[in-house]
């Protein structure tokens, strides 16, 4: 038996209605978490505010781990295959990187600190609705430059063994583990 997720397998309403509780618990997650706060999520880039940093690779490194049980228990299903491209990995990650230098918010937590009652957040939120209306604008011109230019970074074949050595989420979490430890034993501030 196969269950892609909980929500999924409720239809119409009930889908819809376990979506908004599942946004409110996230949003209440993250709002506990100081994820809605731009200015402490700066503060933890520099590693002044360390908490936010450990909160961010231990969630990632559990998230990572259970997608990881999930799929070899047979719940999820993972492709075969992970493949992406140079140039628009780079050019997303570099305006992924400018917007969240500028507001210290990225897309969940902006509508999360928009929750919690700062309306500082709604030019962070404005900006995010330029960038996808300008983006569909230039993106036909951009895509045909990009797929002239760009190199298909190539299949990386996933392990169907959980703790097999060729298994790059096994290798990632070790790597999370060791960042985790070093910023926790070793970084000053909170």
């Amino acid at each position: 038996m196969s269950y892609t997720c909980i929500i999924g397998a409720a239809s119409g309403n009930w889908q819809i209605a376990g979506g908004i509780f599942f946004g409110i618990f996230l949003g209440a997650l993250l709002a506990a978490a100081g994820f809605t706060d731009g200015n402490r999520v700066k503060s933890a880039f520099s590693l002044a505010d360390k908490t936010l940093v450990l909160t961010f690779l231990s969630a990632l490194f559990f998230g990572i781990l259970l997608t990881q049980f999930a799929a070899f228990s047979g719940w999820i299903t993972l492709p075969k295959t992970l493949s992406g491209f140079l140039w628009r990995s780079l050019i997303g990650g570099a305006l992924c990187g400018i917007g969240l230098s500028l507001s210290g918010l990225g897309p969940f937590s902006a509508l999360g600190s928009l929750a919690t009652g700062k309306l500082a957040t709604i030019g962070a939120i404005a900006g995010m609705i330029l960038a996808i209306y300008l983006f569909r604008f230039w993106s036909c011109d951009l895509n045909a430059m990009l797929t002239k230019w760009d190199t298909h970074l190539g299949a990386v074949p996933m392990s169907m063994d959980f703790f097999s050595a060729a298994n790059p989420a096994l290798w990632f979490s070790a790597g999370l583990l060791i960042v985790i430890a070093i910023i926790q034993f070793s970084a000053k501030g909170k």
